[in-house]
């Protein structure tokens, strides 16, 4: 689960880059089962949930837990080519800028 947080946070920042903020492993395993669970911050507004199990994975905008908006759940045949990292985080960033109000976004540089 090492590599898949390492590349998935490199392209996080590649995307975002400043705006990405914050990450929090909360848990990583191989055995018995494949799991990573991560947070981290985007834009100073959203709180980013990552989930990755048994080959699914997916983004929640993290309100109150348990309670989020899923934004994008996919297996994990979909980072099978290089560069899918980066697409993931670009969908992610698209998804995300919907949520968030156009003025705060200029605000802050974005």
């Amino acid at each position: 689960m090492g590599a898949l947080r390492d590349d998935l946070i490199a392209a996080l920042r590649e995307v975002f880059g400043v705006h990405a903020t914050d990450f929090t492993v909360g848990m990583a395993t191989n055995e018995p089962v494949s799991s990573l669970n991560m947070e981290f911050t985007v834009y100073e507004y959203f709180p980013i949930g990552f989930e990755y199990e048994r080959g699914q994975f997916g983004f929640s905008v993290l309100y109150q837990l348990p309670v989020g908006i899923r934004l994008a759940q996919r297996t994990s045949r979909d980072l099978q080519n290089e560069g899918q990292y980066v697409q993931l985080a670009e969908s992610l960033r698209d998804a995300v800028r919907l949520r968030i109000p156009a003025a705060y976004l200029e605000s802050i540089g974005a």
